[in-house]
């Protein structure tokens, strides 16, 4: 709708500032009845946008699985590719997906809802190893290498280099977005 300045509003935004107040900056109007058109100021909350997701996973609104409207797969396709032997590359052309996304769907990235009772047993197992760093296939450093990268002051580029990895890892380490359980002495 059109406000007193001319400019559009939504029209539950314009009913909260009509009844209840001004909306603060960075804030959003939250329905309590989860009827996004509804404009009742008794309805009305103010929140942020994670709170509003937030309202959304509890009233299940996201769509997911083969209820999503890009959906390529269905449940029955990711069992089968869950049960599956094949290198990921070979399960990618059949199902006309990428190899990364056949690989999300075996760590349990993508599909989470159906994925998670259904993990292969070497899966679960690097998922319980994964906060350590330790746990990833693809690791050679040991938590004293960790210590030192955290504790080391030259450009990414040059630790990456001594390292043998990116200066992507490199930066993950120092955020503690990787390596996290490994303490500083």
């Amino acid at each position: 709708m059109r406000w007193l300045d001319g400019k559009n509003i939504l029209s539950n935004r314009a009913s909260h500032i009509f009844y209840i107040g001004p909306i603060p900056e960075g804030h959003i109007v939250r329905h309590r009845c989860g009827n996004p058109g509804c404009v009742n100021p008794k309805h009305l909350l103010l929140g942020t946008q994670e709170d509003k997701l937030q309202d959304a996973r509890d009233r299940d609104r996201f769509a997911r699985g083969e209820q999503h409207p890009s959906a390529h797969l269905t449940e029955e396709d990711i069992r089968a590719i869950l049960a599956s032997d094949e290198h990921r590359d070979i399960l990618a052309k059949r199902y006309r997906v990428t190899s990364r996304y056949i690989s999300m769907i075996q760590r349990g990235v993508r599909w989470s809802h159906i994925v998670v009772d259904h993990l292969p047993e070497k899966v679960r197992v690097r998922r319980q190893l994964a906060g350590s760093g330790q746990g990833h296939h693809k690791t050679h450093l040991t938590p004293d290498d960790v210590r030192a990268i955290r504790k080391d002051d030259r450009v990414q580029s040059k630790i990456a280099a001594d390292f043998n990895i990116t200066r992507q890892a490199v930066s993950n380490i120092k955020l503690r977005k990787h390596w996290r359980d490994v303490p500083d002495d």
